[in-house]
């Protein structure tokens, strides 16, 4: 997951990092796809070695994608993963080496963060699924045909792409057969090595994937000048891929783009919600439905070799008393952005990316590094009396931090009101343009105006209400309230329905009083006058009581413009009932029908269901006087969207006494317990020491966790310059079947072994507390649920283990295979340099298979030559899987056309390690030997015009990239654009 925001922050503040894709499509000639020849030059002026797959960031938005229907089957989902590995593929051109990771049992911190995913996705699928059943029993109710409900089994529970699931052992065959295939037919993947590491090889993937690139640097064969290219979405990808230290290393994403549409869950189609669906069928949905799976999104580079020019820049440090290390000051950099969040500890209260967090975190920094004469990190390891330093400096603005922050908040809310206002206003005044006419005599009708009149077009969105009462008009003037000027000149009065030719007067028992309109029909019955946002026209004052007379003319001069001194205007407009407004779902036919039926029903003095009946009260949307809120209508149709509930906030970090409110409410320690809060803050201390080692030497602990929900505040780190972390223990990762009983919900026990599920169900069960049915989410402060804190029980290992003890008897042999631990594997084919050599380890592992008292096999692992494989080092040995050279390799497949039995396989398989050092090792965090930089992108800072003449800008990966002259005329507009993009945020 990495750092919510932190790509988007990144790519904003450093903009050249960003390179755009250029990507060559397959084309159908007859109706025949003919693939991408990939052994061409790149097409994005860069060759690149090798090419990394963080797999899981592949298989999830294959297997339930979010912008699309999704796929019927388990087969049509492993063809959609092989197209999407090809076009990766496509776009890279890898030269030397492929290699996929797929998640393997993590680290107990991350299986923490795997828990609350899992136990979320189960609770949010049941709800949605009681969602859906009652969209269905409601228009069953209705008359309207419904297709037959999914049966239990097609319903994909996405939590199975967990390792030791039977789905997970079905994709890895699934992915060997696929390599097989590519490396027999496709002439780019016959002379490069792939590499598979699957769910049975402990560690994330992006972690396999840097444990590798490690391993790698350290061997005597490695090219320091390799060009990497990783695959993920994961913001830490960033960190990690700096903390190599390689110069050509980049990151390929998708691009990403807001607010996609999301098919209803119903029906398949787009265009609406889940609770407004109609059940139309597919052929009667109009123009508006188009096939999801004909969008693709396009993909970008994340250049971490111009992000280092930018960092190079941030990070100056100029008249230092000893030498100055750019390498030094980047893992500085990443140490620093944990703090901001990470995906095993909680990111510190007063530290929020989109406050500029990192920025302020160097300002502190770079006054250390001065006064300390030294730098945070060096190859992992952290110097604690250092970051103390930083954090008590931080935690002096702490109370200033919060404040800012709550005050930011407020002007952001009420900014965001006034933006939805005349948004709304905006769409009403479009939807009424449409669906009345003006009528200028109705302008002075002593009914409607008063004597008033203007040259405005007025369009009313109103019917009257049947209410008689002249106390419609709030008579306590004492509850009147002001109007600013923007206010005041975006509320209209005196307009009415114009009849329609031949067609009878709207029905009403009496003559309609005068009464203030305002544009926006969403506010409803009541809305108060401070909540008129309407269109941006001026317009003539309410009619009111003789005494305030002077107090308006006071307030306006004779051109209808607010001036002076606030009028006054009533405070109840109960009499307006608004014509329902068009939801934003609509499509463009379906908001046409309704505002027909609109028209009709004012013409015959009808309303809507939703308006009520004639003399109802209204139902208020705003806060009363008594600072309580009214209740709303249930179906949604009135309210102002930023009026609704917000989470209340018993922390209140803005006002004094907020350390205490927090540790009281988060931790339910008493108030001032000084050495719990330094309790806390040194296991975050150690797990930041954990973190910055698994970044930069691996897994020291595969048993560490983080104790708690919740982060400390800076200022309670004022002694961890006394604690010294400890990860000496050896530690070993669960295996596969234990994880599943660590991440799982009992929701999800299908995909857990027969005789281990009652551990979950049965209240007799020693460990039945670690699987709540139900649990607590802490919106911690935020918005929605999704952002909460979920506050689940963390697993007791030792009592987990101990229960599975009595349980491990009843698996089968197949599943006693799932809970082993495997090994990488090596692909090459038949013209790559190493085919014999493997072919040869094949053979003689076959001869020579032992295995051990448990039924594992003991590989001989032999050296692998690195001249044959692009100086990549190594050790393999025999896989007993591997399908044997030119023997026919059986398709997984039994209906697709593209993937058949392989005839004559071409591909030899072997099991792989990488090169294997001392426990005692250290791998340096440095440039290699013979590192050369790319070429420089960034303007230099010394960079004279006059001198230099223009700087020309870099487009893509290299200088020789011809540009495209556009006209003066086009440059107005794109730098017109520029702007509204920068100003837009």
């Amino acid at each position: 997951m990495g750092v919510p925001a932190f790509f988007r922050w990144l790519s904003k503040k450093y903009v050249s990092i960003i390179v755009d894709s250029v990507e060559e499509r397959n084309r159908d000639v007859d109706g025949v796809r003919v693939p991408v020849d990939c052994t061409k030059p790149n097409p994005n002026f860069q060759e690149f070695d090798n090419l990394y797959l963080d797999m899981n960031g592949i298989i999830h938005p294959c297997t339930h994608p979010e912008d699309r229907p999704a796929p019927k089957n388990e087969e049509e989902m492993f063809i959609l993963i092989f197209e999407y590995i090809d076009r990766l593929f496509s776009i890279v051109r890898p030269r030397k080496v492929l290699y996929m990771a797929i998640d393997g049992v993590a680290p107990r911190a991350k299986m923490n963060q795997q828990r609350s995913r899992r136990f979320r996705a189960a609770k949010e699928a049941e709800d949605k699924k009681q969602q859906i059943q009652a969209v269905r029993d409601r228009l069953a109710k209705e008359g309207i045909p419904l297709p037959p409900p999914k049966k239990e089994e097609e319903h994909f529970d996405s939590n199975c792409i967990t390792p030791g699931t039977p789905f997970m052992d079905r994709l890895a065959v699934a992915l060997r057969y696929y390599i097989h295939q590519r490396v027999t037919t496709d002439p780019a993947w016959q002379t490069i090595q792939v590499i598979l590491s699957d769910a049975n090889v402990p560690g994330e993937g992006e972690h396999k994937i840097m444990d590798y690139i490690r391993r790698q640097r350290a061997s005597p064969s490695h090219n320091p000048n390799t060009v990497h290219c990783l695959c993920g979405a994961d913001a830490d990808l960033i960190m990690l891929g700096l903390a190599t230290h390689e110069p050509n290393f980049n990151i390929l994403r998708e691009e990403f783009v807001p607010n996609q549409p999301r098919a209803c869950e119903l029906c398949g189609q787009y265009g609406h919600e889940l609770q407004n669906c109609k059940g139309l069928a597919r052929d009667e949905a109009g123009p508006d439905q188009v096939d999801p799976l004909k969008k693709e999104k396009n993909f970008i580079f994340i250049r971490l070799s111009v992000l280092r020019e930018y960092l190079e820049r941030e990070l100056t440090m100029p008249n230092l008393p000893f030498e100055y290390d750019f390498e030094r000051a980047v893992d500085d950099w990443v140490f620093m952005c944990f703090f901001v969040g990470n995906d095993f500890l909680p990111h510190l209260p007063s530290l929020e990316i989109r406050e500029n967090a990192i920025d302020r975190l160097i300002k502190l920094y770079k006054d250390m590094v001065y006064q300390c004469k030294g730098w945070l990190t060096e190859d992992g390891d952290v110097y604690m009396d250092r970051v103390e330093m930083m954090m008590i400096e931080l935690g002096k603005v702490e109370d200033e931090i919060f404040k800012t922050r709550q005050m930011k908040d407020l002007r952001y809310k009420e900014n965001n009101k006034q933006r939805r206002r005349r948004e709304r206003a905006a769409a009403s005044r479009n939807m009424q343009s449409r669906s009345f006419t003006h009528s200028a005599e109705y302008s002075s009708s002593p009914n409607y105006g008063g004597g008033y009149s203007s040259n405005r077009h007025s369009y009313s969105g109103f019917v009257q209400n049947s209410d008689n009462s002249p106390a419609s008009w709030d008579n306590q003037y004492s509850n009147q309230q002001y109007i600013n000027q923007q206010q005041w000149s975006q509320v209209d009065y005196n307009v009415r329905p114009a009849p329609l030719s031949g067609m009878p007067p709207p029905l009403m028992s009496v003559p309609p009083p005068r009464i203030p309109y305002h544009r926006d029909n969403s506010q409803g019955y009541g809305a108060p006058p401070s909540q008129y946002y309407g269109g941006f026209y001026g317009g003539p004052p309410p009619p009111v009581p003789p005494q305030f007379g002077r107090q308006m003319l006071h307030a306006r001069g004779s051109n209808g413009r607010h001036r002076g001194n606030r009028p006054f205007i009533p405070h109840n407009a109960s009499l307006i009932a608004p014509v329902s407004q068009a939801p934003a779902y609509m499509s463009g036919l379906e908001t046409r029908q309704r505002a027909a039926e609109d028209r009709l029903k004012v013409i015959m003095g009808m309303k809507r269901p939703a308006d009520g009946s004639p003399g109802a009260p209204p139902a208020k949307s705003y806060k009363d006087a008594s600072g309580g809120r009214s209740d709303r209508r249930n179906n949604g149709d009135f309210g102002d969207s930023e009026e609704e509930e917000e989470p209340e906030d018993e922390i209140r970090l803005w006002e004094d006494g907020w350390k205490d409110r927090y540790y009281k409410a988060k931790f339910g320690e008493n108030d001032n317990n000084v050495e719990f809060r330094r309790k806390v803050a040194w296991a975050y201390t150690e797990g930041l020491c954990w973190v910055l080692k698994y970044y930069y030497q691996g897994c020291v602990s595969w048993t560490w966790y983080y104790p708690f929900h919740y982060a400390p505040f800076a200022s309670d780190f004022d002694t961890i310059s006394q604690y010294k972390p400890d990860f000496s223990l050896t530690t070993k990762p669960f295996n596969p079947l234990e994880q599943l009983m660590g991440v799982f919900p009992a929701a999800s026990r299908s995909h857990i072994p027969e005789g281990w599920r009652s551990l979950m169900t049965d209240e007799n069960s020693p460990i039945f507390d670690f699987y709540p049915a139900d649990f607590e989410i802490d919106l911690n402060g935020k918005k929605f649920a999704w952002q909460g804190v979920a506050l689940l029980p963390f697993v007791d290992e030792k009592r987990l283990l101990d229960a599975l003890k009595d349980v491990y008897d009843t698996l089968t042999p197949e599943e006693i295979r799932r809970n082993c631990s495997g090994t990488d594997r090596l692909f090459v084919g038949r013209k790559h340099s190493a085919f014999s050599s493997l072919v040869e380890v094949h053979k003689s592992g076959k001869e020579t298979e032992n295995k051990d008292e448990s039924g594992r096999i003991i590989h001989n692992w032999v050296y692998l030559d690195a001249t044959l494989t692009y100086g990549m080092a190594g050790e393999i040995a025999c896989d007993i899987d591997g399908v044997e050279v030119d023997a026919c390799y059986p398709s997984v497949f039994r209906n697709s056309v593209e993937f058949r039995d392989i005839k004559a396989n071409s591909c030899i398989m072997v099991a792989f390690r990488d090169p294997q050092f001392p426990e005692s090792f250290v791998f340096k965090a440095e440039r290699l030997h013979g590192a050369v930089d790319p070429e420089r992108v960034v303007k230099p800072g010394d960079w004279d015009e006059r001198r230099n003449g223009n700087f020309q800008p870099q487009i893509g990966f290299s200088r020789n990239i011809g540009h495209a002259n556009i006209s003066v005329a086009g440059h107005r507009a794109l730098q017109h654009a520029i702007h509204d993009q920068r100003t837009s945020y």
